[in-house]
């Protein structure tokens, strides 16, 4: 029988409603009580409870920074020929790796994603075009592979954690016990083992890369934590089979707001007067996942609220008691709900109704006390239409190279021609140093708009993660949408978003290597995994360009780029900190 654990709940005290809450209510963590109704410090009205980003770093783009954000035509970014010198294409002939793709609307991938090998094609080097040099290098540079669940730690010169990326955001992190002989303690960070994520699995944004393994081969989990409720993060079939394999020890941890949707509450009682009327017309499914999950096992926190976990003797009875808080000296496991850039909703008229966070976590064992932070769903920075940097043509190409050579036959020496000129704004400072989180004069430049400073914050009040999770694409619906044009990216009336737009929502990975720098000021032990990128994408033109601007981005920022993690290696450079992109259901033990 596993060995509970003891959960105790820490509740930040505020004097004042915090700067994130729309209008406090009786969710509110620093209400005493539930009678007082406080208005809109800005609209003076007994406004529906909602939570914003309190920073001048949030930004919606105006009409005007759309239109000129947008891009049509073929995909020029050098960021997809950075990427593909990684990769060796066959001289006479290739052999293109399919990715395992399933549109098939009945089929339940939840509990067993589709098994067996990618179809094989052989393209003959003479008539692949950019298109299918594309295919090949994003089928070797991303694939799924069988995760490793075992971990053994057993000593204080080995690993006190392990990392599974399982696709999108999804990591199963395996801590050290925390108690001796107990099994490790294992935390789920937004799970979605669906081919869709979106209300209905017949339609919406579609899995490109399957699941690693399905939910029945993941080893017992203890704890599972979101960020927010977007479909892409917060999965109903997902949490369903998780809790069905896992209701003899299971806790969710999230967002202040969300815990209704997992313990399926009265939906027939009237609203509080705090509920838009239109609320109460979704459906229930969509309001509720009415798994009736039980009220003790869902644990929902504000910002800077936290918990802290102790493993108890076996046969002890789980239990929430704040009365028992670990000492400081026993092992113990606290986890904080830190602030996140994003939102949430998942009906249309519930927009910012529930709270997002990003998670910070304080392993804390005999030999040592491991940081973690979880990015989840997080922007930094709007930026304008030429953001980000791309790494310059002669960086890329030689006299012999032909990665540049597109699908009308045009040569390299005029396509690179018009790569500098479409990167001639956008390359990094020439020393190769650019200050993380800085900005710039925004008087002079109407695009420069300044950092969020959680990131900052989380810091100073925490102290330096050892281990990151950052978010390094936009996500699914773009592509999406994207892909229901059947025609190539020259002649797609559909276009582009430019990542600069979307930057203050969902980092980019210039911005991911750039908080990465900043909270852990470039120590060499510290390591990032990049996250929520390679699963629900448009095609392999995307897998390349989220790679290439990652590994530029660690080019022009001291960071060090990687597919894996192994310190030992003769050609490691131990000066830098890691930042590194996994295939799917690859671990590491940073």
């Amino acid at each position: 029988m596993a060995q509970p654990l003891l959960i105790t709940e820490h509740r930040k005290q505020h004097t004042e409603p915090p700067t994130h809450h729309v209008l406090a209510s009786s969710q509110s963590s620093w209400l005493p009580t539930s009678s007082i109704q406080l208005t809109d410090a800005e609209n003076g009205d007994n406004a529906p409870i909602a939570f914003r980003n309190p920073w001048p770093s949030w930004h919606k783009p105006t009409l005007a920074e759309v239109w000129q954000g947008l891009e049509w035509g073929e995909d020029r970014d050098t960021s997809i020929d950075y990427a593909m010198q990684d990769v060796k294409l066959e001289s006479e002939a290739s052999t293109i790796q399919q990715a395992q793709y399933s549109d098939d609307p009945t089929h339940k991938s939840d509990a067993d994603p589709p098994t067996g090998t990618p179809t094989t094609t052989r393209v003959p080097a003479a008539q692949s075009s950019r298109a299918e040099r594309c295919r090949q290098a994003a089928a070797q540079l991303l694939q799924v592979e069988q995760p490793d669940f075992s971990f053994h730690p057993k000593s204080s010169s080995s690993s006190s954690l392990k990392a599974t990326w399982l696709g999108h955001a999804g990591v199963l992190l395996q801590l050290a016990p925390l108690s001796p002989g107990s099994e490790p303690t294992r935390v789920l960070f937004d799970p979605i083992f669906s081919q869709r994520c979106s209300p209905s699995q017949l339609a919406g944004p579609i899995r490109s890369y399957q699941a690693p393994c399905p939910i029945s081969a993941l080893p017992p989990v203890d704890l599972v934590i979101i960020s927010h409720n977007h479909y892409d993060h917060l999965d109903y079939e997902t949490v369903r089979l998780l809790w069905e394999n896992n209701a003899d020890r299971l806790r969710f941890v999230v967002p202040l707001g969300n815990k209704a949707w997992f313990t399926g509450g009265d939906t027939s009682a009237p609203a509080p007067a705090s509920t838009l009327g239109l609320l109460q017309m979704a459906p229930d499914s969509i309001v509720s996942s009415n798994l009736a999950i039980p009220d003790d096992r869902v644990i929902e926190l504000d910002w800077w609220d936290e918990i802290s976990l102790t493993q108890t003797a076996s046969g002890a009875a789980p239990q929430t008691d704040a009365s028992q808080a670990p000492s400081s000296e026993a092992d113990h496991l606290r986890i904080i709900c830190t602030p996140a850039q994003h939102g949430s909703g998942r009906y249309g008229v519930d927009a910012n109704r529930a709270l997002w966070s990003s998670w910070f976590l304080k392993h804390t064992t005999a030999s040592r006390t491991r940081h973690i932070f979880f990015g989840g769903d997080t922007g930094c920075q709007f930026h304008g239409p030429a953001f980000p940097p791309a790494p310059p043509i002669d960086a890329l190409f030689d006299d012999t190279s032909t990665d540049l050579a597109d699908e009308d036959g045009h040569s390299d020496a005029s396509r690179a021609d018009d790569v500098r000129l479409n990167i001639a704004t956008t390359t990094a400072p020439d020393d190769g140093e650019t200050s993380p989180l800085s900005n710039g004069d925004a008087q002079a430049d109407p695009f420069v708009y300044p950092a969020c400073p959680a990131f900052d914050e989380i810091v100073e009040r925490l102290g330096r993660p050892h281990f990151l999770m950052l978010p390094v694409s936009v996500g699914a619906t773009i592509s999406f949408l994207r892909s229901y044009v059947p025609l190539p990216d020259s002649l797609s009336p559909f276009p582009r978003i430019s990542t600069g737009l979307t930057a203050a929502n969902h980092m980019p990975p210039w911005d991911a290597v750039s908080v990465f720098a900043s909270m852990t000021d470039r120590s060499p032990e510290a390591v990032c995994m990049a996250i929520h990128w390679g699963t629900f994408i448009s095609g392999p033109e995307e897998v390349l360009k989220t790679l290439g601007q990652l590994k530029w981005a660690c080019n022009q920022q001291r960071v060090r780029y990687a597919r894996s993690l192994d310190r030992h290696a003769s050609s490691t450079d131990t000066t830098k900190p890691i930042f590194v992109a996994l295939n799917h259901g690859a671990s590491i033990e940073p």
